[in-house]
Parts: C-alpha cells; sequence; structure tokens
C-alpha cells in the first residue's frame, strides 16, 4: 500500500530552481493522489494544468490559496485530477514504453 494514497492531496513548492527527476515528483499520481504545485523544477513537464494536477505561478500567495480553497471544497475535482493523472503517469513510464525507445536508439 502506497503511503501517499492515505493523503487528500500533495502540494509541492519551491524556492528555487531545483533537480529532482519528473519521475521523483510522478510517484504521488501512482498512488491515486491529486497534486496541486507551483509552476516550476520540471513540474510543468508532467501536469496539464486542471487536467491532472494544478499548477499555480511561483510565488502568487493569492493563487496559491485560491486553489488551495478551492481544491479543498471540491473531492470530485480532486478525484478526477487524480484518476487521469495516474493514467497519464503510468504510461508514461511504463517499462515496455522504455524498453522500446531504448531499442530505437540502440
Amino acid at each position: 500500500m502506497c503511503l501517499r494514497s492515505c493523503a487528500r492531496s500533495i502540494f509541492w513548492w519551491s524556492i528555487r530552481a531545483g533537480s529532482r527527476s519528473v519521475w521523483w515528483r510522478a510517484r504521488p499520481w501512482l498512488c491515486g493522489t491529486p497534486v496541486l504545485a507551483t509552476a516550476s523544477d520540471g513540474l510543468p513537464e508532467i501536469i496539464d494544468h486542471q487536467r491532472n494536477g494544478w499548477l499555480v505561478p511561483f510565488g502568487d500567495q493569492q493563487t496559491l490559496v485560491e486553489a488551495l480553497a478551492f481544491l479543498a471544497e471540491r473531492p470530485e475535482v480532486r478525484k478526477t485530477l487524480a484518476e487521469v493523472a495516474r493514467k497519464d503517469v503510468a504510461e508514461r513510464f511504463a517499462l515496455e514504453r522504455y524498453m522500446n525507445e531504448l531499442k530505437h536508439l540502440l
């Protein structure tokens, strides 16, 4: 069982551009956890705003507060975000996909 599956949502913020891998950031979605994050650290590469997650501009506290309130009051939106994200990440990071891409490189 994934410990993150107990969380209603995950929020990531950043104070600077970082070097965390996109895969590391994608792990909560595999557990069915919706994500609200700042648009930094490569997260816009995997989060399609309002489709599979929620992005707020870096440093925009007002938008962050509004997004937190919006998502807190709408469990159906959180559920949809999590379901779409889980499917997206499972497809994007599937072993078969990586093996096929590796074959084409060799």
